[in-house]
């Protein structure tokens, strides 16, 4: 360090001079710290009394309205339309003629439709199975010689009746008899003789009718539910041999309401007097549906009639539904149609009245005490009492103080209120509202 207060570094043969900082615990002059203190004072003084100025002459900002821009939310457009009550139900399926094969003559079965087994279909006048009918054929036999017995025996008896009058008229004349007896006259002979005949006639188409009942053939077109036959298996009359059903048409009971009879047409019963017959008339139309994994299949049906009694579980009025042609045979319902078989549990949609001008709109957008929140053009809410029609899946039907494409709030909105400010999302998709109703509307 030379004597300026420099130190000298040699690097590389070259000195860089350095001034140097002061040194730790070189004394102050007592000057030196009275200025300082004097200085950090001032300089606080003067901030401070800057900030009190401040404070002191601040004016207040403008108070500004706060702008509200509204709940956000999504509104459909109302649409006025008349529909078709739709009543939505459930049934079963049921044969509308149902029977068992029941022989009215015993013996051995000698041979059975290769056909006939549960699930087989057969057409009115097939053959189901045949009886031994040899035992019958002799039995006709029999009758019918005693029907020549029986007329020879009439015969006789016309000849002595015959003789027996000649010979009273001859008696009569000379001992003047007034009337003779009727044994005498062969009467009650003659009427015998001909009970006889008829007897005997009688027995005869007993015997005939015993042979055409050896021969079991369909009694009109029907499905074979089940059976019990076999070539050589001797079967007595009265014996269960098969159940089957028709396939022209079959039943549907389903359960409804009191209140939805009155928007169906159910078939009154109308006693013709002319023809003494009772005539049902057709109902409302309906569709039976049924769910498989391949799809929905649909059948067309009609109301057919009311029961007389109520559904013990649900206590309600229960009606049937006919459907023609339920196994599809004439392909009635379309070409891809499966059968529909007996105790199937099935969904049923009827047509009921239409109901005219009424508001479609989603079950949720109805609140509560029914009312409906409508967004107006100045885009607050106004709360609005309606009618409640109808309740359909998840579509309502109401009336009220509404009109077509007017802006029906769906959003939840908490504490709504009268006047309430509103702001639409502007999602298009929402602005229309396609109802979900178990028929359709009444629009062509």
């Amino acid at each position: 360090m030379d004597g300026k207060g420099y130190k000298i570094k040699k690097h590389n043969q070259k000195t860089t001079p350095k001034k140097l900082n002061h040194v730790k615990g070189c004394p102050m002059s007592k000057k030196t710290k009275i200025l300082n203190i004097l200085l950090a004072l001032l300089i606080t003084g003067a901030g401070i009394a800057v900030m009190f100025f401040l404070i002191k002459n601040r004016k207040e900002p403008p108070e500004k309205p706060a702008m509200t821009k509204g709940i956000l939310v999504n509104c459909i457009k109302l649409k006025k339309k008349d529909i078709y009550a739709g009543i939505n139900t459930t049934g079963t399926v049921a044969a509308h003629e149902k029977i068992a094969v029941i022989p009215q003559v015993g013996g051995m079965i000698i041979s059975v439709a290769k056909n006939f087994e549960q699930g087989s279909i057969f057409k009115k006048n097939d053959l189901f199975f045949k009886i031994d009918p040899r035992d019958y054929e002799l039995a006709a036999r029999m009758s019918k010689a005693n029907i020549t017995k029986a007329a020879t025996a009439l015969l006789e008896t016309k000849s002595l009746a015959a003789v027996a009058v000649k010979e009273w008229k001859i008696a009569k004349k000379f001992n003047k008899m007034k009337a003779a007896s009727p044994l005498v006259l062969y009467e009650p002979q003659l009427k015998n003789a001909e009970a006889v005949l008829k007897s005997a006639k009688a027995d005869y188409a007993k015997r005939v009718l015993d042979i055409k009942r050896t021969v079991i053939r369909a009694p009109f077109n029907c499905v074979v539910l089940s059976e019990s036959t076999a070539p050589g298996r001797v079967v007595t009359p009265g014996s269960q041999l098969a159940v089957i059903a028709g396939t022209d048409c079959f039943d549907v009971v389903a359960s409804i309401p009191y209140s939805e009879t009155e928007l169906i047409n159910i078939p009154s019963i109308s006693y013709t007097k002319a023809s003494d017959m009772y005539k049902k008339l057709k109902g409302s139309e309906a569709t039976i549906s049924l769910d498989t994994e391949k799809g929905k299949y649909r059948w067309k049906s009609f109301v057919w009639r009311l029961l007389g009694d109520v559904d013990p579980a649900g206590r309600m009025p229960r009606i049937v539904l006919k459907i023609f042609d339920p196994y599809n045979l004439k392909h009635t319902h379309g070409q891809q149609v499966p059968p529909l078989v007996e105790n199937s549990f099935v969904t049923i949609k009827i047509k009921g009245d239409m109901i005219k001008d009424v508001f479609p709109i989603p079950g949720k957008a109805l609140r509560e005490n029914n009312t409906v929140w409508i967004k107006l053009k100045d885009n607050t809410l106004d709360i609005r009492h309606v009618k409640l029609v109808r309740r359909e899946n998840k579509t309502v039907f109401i009336r009220g103080h509404l009109k077509n494409d007017e802006k029906l709030v769906i959003t939840s909105i908490s504490g709504a209120a009268q006047g309430t400010k509103l702001r639409e999302t502007g999602a298009r998709q929402n602005l229309n509202f396609t109802p979900v109703m178990a028929w359709g509307s009444g629009e062509q």
